[in-house]
């Protein structure tokens, strides 16, 4: 049985992204599809934060500046911004923010007892 083909880039849906989490600085977005050419990431004021030259990896990992609120994936010519959030204080809240916007995760507070 034959792999599927690797889908190309006028194949990738409107929203690339499965999921996508910012723990500290540190983005963590894993697409929905591979692709075959390379892409560049930008902050929200259009710095490059990251290149991938070649082909986009499954999972991507870049750090955003402290306050930046949105990145953008450009791949293929087609640009995809995704809003950066402050988690809301109360958990109750958590899913009472926009689905293309990813909550900020704040670093657990390691507590060593001795």
């Amino acid at each position: 049985m034959s792999e599927a083909p690797v889908p190309t880039v006028s194949e990738v849906v409107v929203e690339p992204f499965s999921d996508v989490h910012l723990v500290g600085r540190t983005v963590i977005a894993t697409l929905r599809h591979a692709t075959t050419v390379g892409g560049t990431i930008y902050d929200a004021d259009g710095q490059v934060l990251k290149t991938y030259e070649g082909q986009l990896p499954q999972v991507l990992t870049f750090d955003v500046p402290e306050g930046c609120k949105a990145f953008t994936l450009e791949v293929g010519g087609q640009r995809f911004t995704r809003t950066l959030i402050e988690a809301p204080p109360d958990e109750a809240h958590a899913g009472d923010h926009d689905d293309d916007a990813t909550v900020l995760e704040k670093p657990s507070k390691r507590h060593d007892h001795q």
